[in-house]
């Protein structure tokens, strides 16, 4: 049925009728699609909570991380500190050894002169006790 330009009271109450529940029909449209609305934005938001709790996870997980790396950092700074001084100590032994061995050489040196003299003092003593 559709709407005409009304002649007569019955006509134009019969239109009105048409018109309201046209217009019924409408606004339940409308409302089912607010409705429909209303759930997406319910999804949407839910969709955006959970985002919003992955991100603040990943930045706690940020966090401790850059933490430990801070830690490592630290670490390897002594580390390398320690590495450092192990290397002098090593120069500094490198050269005791150095300085222990030119010891070693001047005695094994004076050993042989001693030795050389105890032969040649052995040799005299021997001749003199048999010149005896």
């Amino acid at each position: 049925m559709s709407i005409s330009k009304p002649t007569t009271i019955p006509e134009l109450w019969d239109n009105m009728k048409l018109f309201t529940d046209n217009m019924e029909i409408f606004m339940q449209a409308v409302m089912l699609r607010f409705d429909h609305t209303d759930t997406l934005l319910d999804v949407i938001a839910t969709t955006v909570n959970r985002h919003e709790n992955i991100l603040n996870q990943h930045s706690q997980q940020f966090i401790e991380i850059n933490q430990r790396l801070d830690k490592h950092e630290e670490l390897l700074t002594r580390l390398t500190f320690k590495s450092d001084t192990h290397e002098e100590l090593l120069d500094v032994l490198a050269e005791q050894s150095l300085h222990n061995m030119q010891i070693l050489d001047r005695l094994d040196s004076q050993m042989k002169v001693n030795s050389e003299r105890l032969n040649y003092v052995e040799h005299k003593v021997a001749r003199l006790e048999f010149a005896k």
